[in-house]
């Protein structure tokens, strides 16, 4: 495995930028740094720094030799951080050593199944060699297919997936659930506005929408908590102290868009609600809810 060292800090300047996504991390904002042997003098180090979870999420697809962050001991300058970026990191190194788990028991359990496919397919080769003068006529394989497909979409309705990449989204969310109460939202507002780090205030709105208030899965109106979540012009956006190009960002965190492509269609419209409304129902990360009928008084 790879001798890698991992520093982590917070930025100074405001001038380095994440080797994977290229944005710059803001100043005062939490990085970690992929310490490697410098290529211009011999015995430095060179630092490249990322953003908290682009460093992660580079660790899921890293190679079985590569030397990852697996507990708080392989990271430099762990004590120099707060409290809460020392949870966020460890909710991170969690959540990648769930996927990898994941990952080993998916490749254990398909491989048997590809050599019964192959000795399946070498036994009715054979068949088909003897069986030469078996005829099926088209009207046979015409109800065949028909009880097929009506099978495939009773499966499909019976297996609709309610979880998207550790994003829970209900089918129909209850109205007199806790995480549609106005007490739950206020809360939420209250932990973004105590938050100077944008990528913590993304950590707190992932954290609510995947537990919800029980802590086990969000129950809530996903598509009303975000409308109420976008600023629009005038004073909102100044208690939220967030500009445009900051909450396509944002968003494309949580949508896992491309936040170029987002920054350019937000900046051909001029209007960043509309921006996030349109990524929102075309991501195939979330789910959007299905729409609810609000009763006009």
């Amino acid at each position: 495995m790879g001798k890698n060292r991992y520093l982590v800090d917070y930025a100074k300047l405001g001038t380095s930028a994440c080797k994977k996504c290229k944005a710059k991390i803001g100043k005062g904002e939490i990085r970690i740094a992929k310490l490697t042997p410098s290529p211009f003098s011999e015995g430095d180090m060179m630092k490249i720094y990322h953003h908290v979870q682009c460093i992660f999420y580079s660790f899921l697809h890293a190679r079985a030799t590569t030397k990852i962050i697996e507990s708080s001991t392989d990271l430099d300058g762990w004590l120099n951080i707060s409290p809460f970026d020392r949870d966020i990191i460890l909710e991170q190194i969690k959540h990648v050593q769930e996927a990898k788990a994941n990952k080993t028991t998916t490749t254990t359990t398909k491989s048997p199944t590809k050599k019964t496919n192959k000795t399946t397919s070498a036994s009715s080769a054979n068949d088909d060699d003897d069986d030469n003068e078996i005829t099926i006529n088209n009207d046979d394989i015409k109800i065949i297919d028909k009880k097929k497909s009506i099978e495939e979409k009773e499966d499909t309705i019976d297996t609709i997936p309610t979880t998207t990449d550790r994003v829970h989204i209900p089918i129909n969310d209850d109205p007199k659930h806790p995480d549609n109460s106005f007490r739950q939202f206020r809360g939420l507002c209250t932990k973004i506005a105590e938050t100077n780090v944008h990528l913590a205030k993304t950590f707190i709105v992932e954290q609510f929408i995947t537990y919800g208030s029980d802590d086990e899965s969000y129950k809530g109106n996903l598509s009303l908590l975000f409308h109420l979540l976008l600023p629009s012009k005038g004073y909102k956006s100044i208690i939220y102290n967030l500009k445009s190009k900051q909450l396509c960002k944002l968003f494309s965190i949580i949508f896992h868009e491309n936040v170029s492509a987002m920054i350019q269609k937000c900046e051909e419209c001029g209007d960043v609600a509309e921006t996030i409304s349109e990524f929102y129902s075309s991501t195939t990360h979330i789910k959007p809810p299905p729409k609810n009928n609000v009763i006009k008084l």
